[in-house]
């Protein structure tokens, strides 16, 4: 190939094979259900690199007469094949996939499994057997995975309540990133009882539930307000890190400035740098009434100074609430 590109007296036009089942794929899906005689040659390609998940689609737009072969995929040696099915199966709708589905999420491949919760959260009305297998999952050792299924079980509202224990243990989880998607499934589960369980949380004698319930608590804004006297309690928590979660949370609540801002203004004298830049961040949702924090703002911007992130974010924390010292500050 590489010398017939460079000569130039003949016009040789070869096509490579993708690009012809390409070709074949795009036309079976403009036939839809007329195509379905091609269903087990499609079905072939489901483990190709390349045009697997594009022959799933095929077989999505022939429709209901794919399921058979899906489900048989669902059982091929390759991965690839497996996953692509678990996918689509959930967009047929096709009730008895869901036996099928469920033996999928416990495939040895994590996207598959994957794969197979997503497609099971389109069947709520099967929630009775679907449920109690997804929180089965939630034990599953892929983090990933575990915060995909935590996503699918708010998809059966309160037919999931039982895994309200499970989901509070994920927030337990060093991982912030699945902590806040546990918090976030628990919120959309029960809003209040999560918000009372995360508050009272904030007395645990276990410094790990007071780190995470402290930065779960950001995420309900302004609704979070019943949670703020707690917070303010925490900003004093021998730990480090619950005191700078306690302002982080506090900042993104936003409300009661006559309470939050002094207890704020005292963590500004903490000898920890980043607690006491987080502090100052954190008095930025209270404009002005946090005047009196701008020399140490000054200070700090001077502290961090190798360090831009902190700075930008201590200088757009000066901007809220003093926007004419940062103007001079920005002059020199």
């Amino acid at each position: 190939m590489d010398l017939l590109e460079r000569q130039r007296w003949i016009d040789f036009q070869f096509r490579p094979d993708f690009l012809k089942r390409g070709d074949a794929l795009q036309g079976l899906m403009v036939l839809g259900p007329d195509g379905k005689a091609a269903i087990p040659d499609v079905a072939n390609l489901l483990g190709l690199g390349g045009e697997g998940q594009m022959a799933a689609y095929t077989l999505f737009k022939i429709g209901s007469n794919s399921v058979p072969a899906l489900k048989d995929a669902l059982t091929n040696r390759n991965e690839r094949a497996r996953s692509h099915a678990a996918g689509m199966l959930g967009g047929l709708h096709d009730s008895g996939s869901v036996s099928n589905l469920l033996i999928a999420l416990k495939d040895p491949d994590v996207h598959t499994r994957i794969m197979a919760a997503q497609a099971l959260r389109r069947f709520p009305e099967q929630a009775n057997v679907i449920v109690p297998a997804l929180i089965d999952s939630l034990d599953d050792p892929d983090d990933v995975f575990r915060g995909n299924v935590a996503r699918v079980l708010t998809k059966f509202g309160a037919e999931a309540k039982p895994a309200i224990p499970k989901l509070q243990k994920m927030v337990e989880s060093a991982d912030s990133h699945e902590s806040t998607t546990a918090a976030k499934a628990l919120m959309e589960l029960d809003f209040e009882g999560t918000l009372a369980a995360f508050t009272n949380n904030l007395e645990s004698a276990d410094v790990n539930v007071r780190r995470t319930s402290a930065w779960a608590l950001m995420l309900f804004k302004a609704e979070g307000r019943p949670a703020i006297p707690f917070l303010v309690k925490c900003l004093k928590d021998p730990d480090t890190k619950v005191r700078e979660n306690a302002a982080v949370a506090l900042r993104e609540i936003g409300e009661e400035p006559d309470l939050v801002v002094p207890a704020l203004m005292e963590n500004l004298t903490d000898p920890d740098l980043e607690l006491r830049s987080i502090t100052a961040i954190a008095l930025s949702s209270f404009g002005e009434r946090a005047k009196p924090a701008v020399p140490a703002i000054l200070k700090l911007i001077e502290e961090n100074k190798d360090n831009e992130l902190t700075v930008q974010g201590l200088y757009n924390a000066l901007v809220n609430i003093d926007p004419d010292a940062a103007a001079k500050l920005a002059g020199k």
